[in-house]
This record gives structure tokens, C-alpha cells and sequence, in this order.
């Protein structure tokens, strides 16, 4: 699409770039984990995955694809919508894990917005420090 129509789509464009992503998963016993460790650097693990509809919300966001693009529109419900739900859904979620939040050293939450990082670390209890790299994200945008 040559440029964007409007800056509703430069602020979606900005913010909801990260649309594609990798993940790297190595094996129990591959010897990429001790290595890792050795140098001092993270390791990621998925330990569980699930996906959920939470009814009444369908109208939080909404894509809409044309000939020139994709719109998107956010409802001014989001953040109440991810407020009301995104914690029981994350501690189910370590439940099936066997986890509970002590357990994770590292909170990805998407930098949609200052309304959408509050409401998410509300819900599901982060402190200021949890969500500090994605503040920093949100900045760089």
C-alpha cells in the first residue's frame, strides 16, 4: 500500500507491527540451554499454550481487509475487556502449567498502548518491574 490513509493507520501500523514472530526451541538436553546459562543469558521455555473467546468482545478489535490494505479498528472497550479477563486467563493458564506467578522471570505484554499495558498488568497483578521492558517498547515506537 503506498503510505497510509490516515494516522489511525500509521498509529496501527506502529503499534501492531509485531504481527509475525519467531520462536527458537531447542530441545531438553541439546546442550543450548547450558550454554545459554554459561553465558549469563535467559532461557525461554513454552510450557503450556491455550487459546480462549471470551464472549461479548468481538467488537475488540476488528480487521478489515480491502484491494488497498488492512484497517483496524480498536474498541474504546479494550482495555476494560482485558482488564476483566486477561488475569483468569493467565492463571489458568499456569495452572495447566503447574506454575504459579513466582515461577516466570520474564513478562512479555504487548506495548499496545498505556491503556492496554495498565489494564493487563492490573489484571494479572504485575508490579512496575514486570512491565518495564514494555514500557520501554511502547517508547520506541
Amino acid at each position: 500500500r503506498g503510505g497510509f490513509q490516515s494516522m489511525n493507520d500509521a498509529i496501527i501500523h506502529a503499534i501492531f507491527g509485531d504481527g509475525c514472530a519467531a520462536a527458537v526451541v531447542a530441545a531438553r538436553g541439546s546442550g543450548f540451554e547450558t550454554r545459554a546459562r554459561r553465558r549469563g543469558q535467559r532461557v525461554v521455555s513454552i510450557l503450556a499454550r491455550r487459546s480462549q473467546v471470551v464472549p461479548q468482545t468481538t467488537d475488540g478489535i476488528v480487521l478489515s481487509i480491502h484491494t488497498t490494505g488492512v484497517d483496524c479498528t480498536l474498541s474504546r472497550f479494550l482495555p476494560k475487556y482485558l482488564r476483566d479477563n486477561v488475569g483468569l486467563y493467565v492463571a489458568d493458564l499456569l495452572r495447566e502449567a503447574c506454575l504459579d506467578q513466582g515461577d516466570i522471570d520474564l513478562w512479555a505484554v504487548h506495548p499496545g498502548g498505556r491503556r492496554i499495558i495498565e489494564a493487563v498488568q492490573d489484571s494479572v497483578g504485575l508490579t512496575p518491574e514486570d512491565v518495564q521492558d514494555t514500557w520501554s517498547v511502547l517508547r520506541s515506537v
